[in-house]
């Protein structure tokens, strides 16, 4: 904040927002004019603005620690500098000489206590980031203390009575999670977090009427889901209720752990496998991949759904059709593949049917999408396998699966050399062995076990043994 003296005529500036410290700004993109005049407010004791020199000090220690504005990184400087803007009491180079103590850097030997007097210091010129980091220090055992979790609620207790947003959650943390010889207390917890649920409501209305947002609406929603794991979970001392987590859950359309709770029969809730696909299709709405899970509870018949694989290939063809899942991992070939294994071993009530398997399998191939786990040669595999070996409803046909098992040798890119080790190989036991139309040839199949064979597949070149052996005795 600027602020004009009309009694002295001068300019002041607060901590926060001093002049010298916009310099530094100005400093860190390279300006060499505010680098100069960061010098000469460095220099300006001036004892009605000491913040200002105390500020330009912390920024020409940045100065010399990053190397900003072509200045040479100098250690030794850059730590002179910060000295004397702590002495000066800059709140910003009380914590980042806090920083050094805490974690042993820069030269300095490890002083907990050291650090913890620093953060202190800055906490006092009204810098609540000490504050936190004085907490933290005994909540995570930093700085060579132990967890504290007294000591730990003590400093974010002073932060919630200067207001702020993320005390009392941290406040709720500890009572949750215990801290040191703090033991947990959930109901405790809970009675914070609603606190904090209360008090977040009163922004949303705030933020409908008035336009005037605030992180506590935010930190609403959190409170909120932790409450929720409090109950679903047991913690600390609270008896599970499930139904408790699916009332704190649905106020902030929490889906997924919705659907969970249906699904699993979490925290004493009767499993209902309706209720988590009505939650899945609420989250598929937006997220693609949640049709998978429910695809997966009609194929499998989970928490007392009546398996349907009409239905499961229904929410599977969506997949396919919306081309946008955001999951890596089962991406629209994947649930081609899905689909087609559906037809081809008639799951969940689904009459065989080899040439729809053969037709998903073929959009495989014809989409040629590399981010599928299910690759293009896996499928021609699976159809080579289909017609070879009748499956499913399908005829034999002897040349269909040389024709595609021919496609898979044929083709050098692929992210995986072993299709094509086994295409070979395939080709092989074929021709030696016969199959429909296609004669029993020799000849042809020792040509095509030496390919796989000269790749490194071991089964292939037993067969070579064998047959290159038979053939000379």
């Amino acid at each position: 904040m600027i602020r004009y003296d009309t009694h002295t005529g001068k300019t002041t500036y607060s901590d926060g927002n001093s002049l010298s410290g916009d310099l530094g700004k100005k400093v860190r993109d390279g300006d060499k004019e505010a680098l100069q005049k960061l010098k000469e407010f460095a220099t300006n004791k001036d004892p009605e603005q000491p913040h200002s020199q105390a500020r330009a000090l912390y920024e020409l220690a940045e100065v010399h620690f990053n190397g900003f504005c072509e200045v040479e990184r100098s250690p030794k400087k850059a730590l002179e500098f910060l000295i004397q803007a702590v002495e000066l009491n800059d709140d910003l180079a009380s914590i980042r000489l806090g920083e050094f103590y805490r974690d042993g850097k820069r030269g300095f030997k490890q002083d907990g206590q050291k650090a913890l007097e620093l953060f202190l210091k800055a906490a006092e010129s009204g810098n609540k980031k000490g504050l936190r980091l004085a907490a933290e220090m005994f909540r995570s055992g930093q700085g060579g203390f132990k967890a504290d979790g007294y000591k730990a609620l003590e400093f974010y207790e002073k932060l919630d009575a200067l207001d702020d947003e993320q005390a009392p959650m941290k406040i709720a943390e500890i009572y949750e999670e215990g801290c040191g010889k703090f033991k947990a207390d959930g109901y405790k917890a809970l009675e914070i977090y609603d606190d904090i649920i209360l008090h977040g409501k009163y922004w949303d209305k705030i933020k409908r009427d008035f336009r005037i947002s605030s992180p506590q609406r935010s930190i609403c929603s959190i409170a909120f889901g932790k409450a929720a794991e409090i109950y679903l979970n047991g913690k600390a001392g609270v008896k599970p209720d499930g139904y408790k987590a699916i009332e704190y859950y649905t106020k902030i359309d929490a889906w997924i752990p919705l659907a969970d709770i249906y699904l699993y029969g979490k925290g004493g809730v009767a499993p209902d496998g309706y209720k988590a696909i009505e939650y899945f299709s609420k989250e598929s709405e937006c997220y693609t991949p949640f049709l998978k899970e429910i695809a997966d509870i009609y194929l499998e018949g989970k928490a007392g759904v009546k398996s349907d694989g009409y239905k499961a290939i229904e929410y599977l063809n969506e997949i396919i059709r919306r081309h946008d899942t955001e999951d890596r991992f089962f991406s629209p070939p994947d649930a081609m593949r899905m689909i087609a294994e559906i037809y081809l071993e008639g799951k969940a009530g689904v009459e065989p049917d080899g040439y729809k398997a053969i037709e998903y399998l073929n959009k495989i191939i014809r989409r040629n999408d590399n981010n599928a786990m299910f690759e293009p040669p896996e499928a021609m595999k699976m159809i080579a396998e289909i017609y070879r070996e009748g499956k499913a409803g399908v005829a034999q046909d002897g040349h269909k699966a040389v024709e595609y098992l021919t496609k898979i040798a044929g083709r050098k890119a692929w992210l995986s050399v072993s299709f094509v080790n086994e295409a070979f190989y395939e080709l092989g036991t074929i021709y030696e062995e016969g199959c429909d139309s296609v004669l029993p040839d020799i000849q042809k199949a020792i040509a095509y076990y030496q390919k796989s064979a000269e790749r490194g597949y071991n089964s292939a070149k037993m067969k070579l043994e064998e047959l290159v052996g038979s053939k000379d005795s």
